[in-house]
């Protein structure tokens, strides 16, 4: 019987045990919360004990021992297949302070940003009422949309290890894994306002790129963000965001004036043949599937998606273009713990992010 059957699972058998409310009870719990704990990994942990084929039980007690310190520990377990949220949900629960601080640090930074947009807000408004200048106003319009974009959350690279971020000019780079932070001066200003609209990890982490209120997008080291790699020159209007693709060879770059830009990562230089025009007006976010092959690009209240590397000779065209409730959107593509694309996730202020999953 027991070798031609498979066992129940502890949690599944736990509930049809007759005195299962008795053994809850002395536990101050109910069975479907005692249940819920044997679930996952105590389940994996007895049914790899019990194994039919001998190569896949545990090669000896301790081995079994060791699988069960584990689990009291929030070490990830041998006995569970392993994925990225799994493991991630174990370092959490094992750093739970610096996991808190780091949340605290990206609190932070959006208030700080928020208290500075409305503090700027309310200036510009008594300005152009006082001033009555249609110039000031087109002004105060731009200004706006860039510290919109300077709130965006920070971004985490390939390997999690780094987290970055920005307040009032300045990038923050937590390093997770030495538990350190590093935090630059100002890197921009324009109008009397500091922001970073948009910061983007390089796959290989070794660069962070970013784009504020001057007209050029920034290269600095991700290890030492207080050394600046390179300024990307050229003679278009602002940068406004930035994206590398997978492999970190190329950035790309939105602009002021609709256009996005392709650079040679390992010159600075740019591909000016690559160019093309994107949005109608400012490109307000760029986002490269993993896998490198698509481009999603947001502005004038309009989502696109292109070829990230069409056929030579063959014109760029759009493959999709849909309609969103703002100019400014945050864009990202989400991976599966294979790291296939799965899903555009998209988002305007004020809004809950909407995903559009891929068949």
């Amino acid at each position: 019987m027991i070798c031609e059957e498979d066992p129940p699972r502890p949690s599944t058998r736990f509930i049809t045990v007759a005195n299962a409310a008795a053994i809850a009870a002395k536990r101050t719990s109910f069975p479907a919360q005692l249940a819920r704990q044997l679930r996952d990994e105590l389940d994996w942990i007895v049914l790899k004990a019990l194994e039919k084929s001998p190569s896949r039980r545990y090669e000896s007690p301790l081995d079994f021992a060791h699988d069960i310190r584990n689990y009291l520990d929030d070490v990830p377990v041998s006995a569970r297949p392993p994925s990225r949220v799994y493991v991630l949900k174990k370092w959490v629960r094992r750093n739970r302070a610096l996991f808190g601080a780091a949340c605290a640090v990206t609190l932070a930074l959006t208030l700080g940003v928020a208290g500075v947009f409305v503090q700027w807000r309310r200036a510009e408004a008594a300005r152009a009422q006082a001033e009555h200048d249609e110039a000031a106003a087109i002004l105060a319009t731009g200004e706006a949309e860039a510290s919109a974009a300077a709130a965006r959350r920070g971004v985490l690279s390939r390997d999690e290890r780094f987290m970055a971020g920005a307040v009032n000019g300045s990038l923050i780079v937590v390093d997770l894994e030495k538990r350190t932070a590093t935090i630059t001066g100002e890197l921009g200003k324009r109008g009397g306002v500091l922001a970073v609209a948009d910061h983007s990890i390089s796959g290989d982490g070794q660069w962070i790129a970013t784009t504020g209120f001057g007209p050029r997008a920034r290269i600095f080291r991700l290890d030492d963000p207080r050394v600046e790699v390179a300024k990307l020159s050229g003679g278009r209007q602002c940068d406004t965001c930035v994206a590398f693709n997978p492999r970190g060879d190329r950035l790309y770059v939105g602009n002021e004036d609709g256009t996005v830009g392709v650079w040679n990562a390992a010159t600075w230089t740019e591909c000016p043949e690559l160019r093309w025009t994107a949005q109608q007006s400012t490109v307000s976010a760029i986002a490269i599937s993993n896998d490198g092959a698509l481009i999603a690009t947001a502005g004038d209240s309009t989502l696109k998606l292109w070829r990230a590397e069409p056929a030579p000779g063959d014109p760029r065209h759009e493959l999709l273009a849909f309609k969103t409730k703002s100019p400014d959107n945050w864009i990202h593509f989400a991976r599966d713990e294979n790291g296939r694309d799965r899903a555009l996730l998209y988002s305007v202020p004020n809004r809950t992010i909407e995903i559009l999953e891929a068949k």
